[in-house]
């Protein structure tokens, strides 16, 4: 049996995989939907709320504002299981703080321990620079951040370990702005 947050690299470096008897399922963090079962919402509002989706139709006033401010909370505390239960046991954001920073640095020692010493640099430069270069009017990541004089070129590869460890979920630029 394998687990933890790094499979998505270390699946790729076995020499053979059981056919057969290998079982893959991916974990991610709680989303939306799973989120406001912590808060008392009703089955039937999100009921209201799926059929609204489905049918493109407006949703009532009040729903909507306590759904938006919902979803606040939710990008504020985010799916990690402890951080939600905490929320959950005491509504206050500054109590998940700590739990947040955990995860981080956790996130950062288990990924930096899979690769060599020249690469475990790059790599948590990248990490810790997301969301600040995110955080920028152009919201894209700018590779001579890291490095002045770096190229994306020479860094590709530590994006996509990152990506494949699921680290990181790449974004990329719509050019089509058409709803389908």
């Amino acid at each position: 049996m394998l687990s933890g947050s790094l499979l998505g690299v270390e699946i790729t470096n076995l020499e053979s995989a059981p056919v057969g008897y290998l079982s893959t399922y991916e974990m991610y963090p709680l989303d939306f939907e799973e989120f406001l079962q912590i808060t008392n919402i009703s089955e039937e509002v999100i009921e209201h709320l799926r059929h609204s989706f489905l049918n493109r139709t407006l949703v009532m006033g009040t729903i909507n504002e306590k759904m938006l401010s919902l979803f606040d909370q939710y990008l504020i505390v985010g799916g990690m299981p402890e951080a939600v239960s905490k929320f959950a046991a005491t509504y206050n954001v500054n109590d998940i703080l700590s739990i947040h920073r955990d995860i981080m640095d956790l996130y950062k020692l288990d990924f930096t321990q899979y690769e060599t010493e020249d690469k475990r640099l790059i790599l948590s430069n990248i990490y810790e620079l997301v969301p600040a270069e995110l955080l920028k009017q152009n919201r894209r990541f700018i590779v001579s951040d890291i490095k002045k004089g770096l190229h994306f070129e020479r860094v590709e590869s530590s994006f996509l370990w990152l990506k494949n460890a699921g680290v990181v979920l790449p974004v990329y630029n719509a050019t089509d702005q058409e709803y389908h």
